[in-house]
């Protein structure tokens, strides 16, 4: 996983005498020491512009364009100064101005006559509400954008869906879909073990093999017990066994093959329905019993 910063936006001044006027964002020193920065003449951090944002921390504009930002170190006695160079193609096309908030995933480091390096973090710099720059205490709100606005009481379930935003946010469009595969096929399991209780076992989990059925099979047993779910909501039908179909087919199909979906029309598409189908499934468990045969 990349590692996304967010960082103030300064103008060099004359103490940075090779850069004077050129637009700079700090990097701390964890950061540099983890990828191992240098600040040497040919040393490059590959990054993706994820948005610009003002002083208060509104956004300005998001993109997805990758740059080469050149890694500065200005060492003196008292302190080190380690910053990336923001490229002037970047800062002329936005407008950058002094005090702005830059939002970068860092993807790799490039060295002279060296082979790209990619950037593995050992943390994610990722608030799901803010973000503390580590130049300063000024608080900037990241706006996280919910594939699913659905609040879980349930511990896992919340977790799950909160890893699932921060996919989506990031643009990891593969590992969202997984994830949500992953979501329903627990919710299924939920759903069949609330209604069926542990009499009825083999329904979600296979006991022969000591672990619980695939997703294809989960489906298929739902689908046979339809009408049990009628008494307590007539939505639950095909539409709802459909839905999960496809996304037993488009999770296979992400989760076993080199095809990486590289944009959000899917899952933005998918949305509705799953946000739908998501509550669906969770008002019906609620209802359940294990008596309620």
């Amino acid at each position: 996983m990349p590692e996304r910063i967010i960082r103030r936006i300064n103008r060099l001044d004359a103490s940075d005498r090779m850069y004077i006027g050129r637009f700079a964002i700090f990097i701390d020193a964890d950061t540099w020491e983890t990828f191992h920065l240098t600040g040497k003449d040919e040393e490059f951090v590959k990054c993706q512009f994820v948005q610009l944002l003002d002083e208060e921390g509104a956004t300005i504009i998001t993109g997805n364009e990758e740059h080469l930002y050149k890694t500065f170190l200005m060492d003196t006695l008292l302190v080190k100064y380690r910053r990336l160079i923001l490229p002037d193609e970047f800062t002329q096309l936005y407008g950058v101005k002094r005090n702005q908030f830059i939002d970068l995933l860092l993807l790799e480091v490039i060295q002279e006559k060296g082979t790209p390096i990619p950037i593995y973090s050992k943390r994610l710099a990722f608030g799901i509400l803010d973000i503390i720059p580590k130049d300063g205490k000024t608080k900037v709100p990241i706006p996280l954008e919910l594939l699913i606005d659905i609040d879980s009481q349930q511990q896992y379930y919340s977790d799950l869906i909160i890893e699932i935003n921060k996919a989506y946010s990031y643009g990891l469009y593969t590992a969202t879909l997984v994830l949500i595969r992953k979501l329903f096929e627990n919710l299924i399991i939920e759903l069949l073990r609330a209604r069926y209780g542990m009499a009825n076992v083999q329904l979600f989990y296979n006991t022969d093999k000591g672990r619980f059925h695939n997703f294809s099979t989960l489906i298929t047993n739902l689908q046979n017990k339809l009408d049990d779910f009628k008494p307590f909501t007539s939505s639950f039908g095909q539409d709802l066994i459909k839905f999960l179909s496809d996304l037993k087919e488009k999770g296979n199909a992400s989760a076993h093959s080199l095809e990486i979906i590289c944009d959000n029309k899917i899952l933005q598409n998918w949305k509705s329905d799953i946000n739908k189908y998501y509550k669906l499934v969770v008002f019906v468990i609620e209802k359940c019993s294990v008596g309620g045969h």
